[in-house]
């Protein structure tokens, strides 16, 4: 069974399947060997790596360069987030898609959300689409295959009558060619429950506090989770706190408990 096919049978699982993801090789090894059955790239936990903001500061081809390493160093898929493509024109997106699909990345994640002037704004609803599309059918005519994840932000940005908004959005994208729906900070079950019944496609949901438990998550039908950046902060910190209380006690002893 190829990766792509393992990948989407993920998702058709009675039992929402964990999605972690990951910044660079060590970590993706790590989630590998820990028993996860696919990972994804994290944006911003990359552009953390290398002294980036979150928003495509990174460039494309050290994005490249990261995820060419991680794919040469596990047996799993791995799907990547392209945030809104690294480009505005759907035909340069498909060519940088194209790149990711060479390397034999069977799923992105591609969003509806740009940041400006450091803001993070919702992006017209038609431009995903278009790129969804180009993407879709463009990978069709020379029969490659790619799981394209296509994240909506109107609940992590909070817009007015999200969910009405987020329908809409589920509607368009499925239309243009969209394999899942990705909603971040959605953790409502009535809101959850309602998506599901208006789409065909899986929906993926964010780790976050109070998101439902995995079997309320199942009854509901969700069929994804994802760590998001989560991970790499939560990482950070205990470095932070480590690296802290080795300065302030002058004692190195904490750096050998296991």
């Amino acid at each position: 069974m190829d990766h792509h096919q393992i990948f989407t049978e993920l998702h058709l699982q009675s039992e929402p399947f964990l999605l972690g993801n990951v910044w660079d090789v060590p970590i993706a090894k790590s989630l590998e060997k820990t028993g996860y059955q696919a990972i994804g790239t994290s944006s911003a936990a990359m552009a953390n790596l290398l002294g980036y903001e979150d928003g495509e500061e990174m460039p494309f081809e050290e994005m490249l360069h990261l995820v060419k390493r991680i794919k040469q160093n596990i047996s799993i898929p791995l799907s990547v987030d392209i945030e809104g493509g690294y480009a505005k024109d759907p035909s340069k997106v498909f060519e940088n898609v194209l790149r990711l699909v060479e390397l034999d990345i069977i799923g992105i994640n591609i969003e509806d959300s740009v940041v400006q002037d450091n803001i993070r704004v919702l992006s017209d609803k038609e431009h995903l689409a278009s790129k969804i599309a180009t993407i879709s059918a463009r990978l069709q005519s020379i029969e490659k295959k790619l799981f394209i994840n296509a994240r909506i932000d109107t609940y992590l940005l909070d817009v007015p009558k999200k969910l009405n908004e987020t329908l809409s959005r589920i509607q368009l994208y499925e239309q243009a060619g969209a394999s899942g729906i990705f909603i971040p900070l959605l953790a409502s079950s009535a809101d959850i429950a309602e998506i599901v019944k208006s789409t065909r496609l899986p929906l993926n949901l964010m780790a976050i506090p109070g998101l439902p438990s995995f079997d309320q998550l199942r009854k509901l039908g969700v069929k994804r989770v994802s760590t998001g950046n989560f991970l790499h902060q939560k990482m950070n910190n205990e470095l932070n706190l480590l690296a802290s209380n080795i300065l302030r006690s002058k004692e190195f002893e904490t750096l050998f408990q296991w």
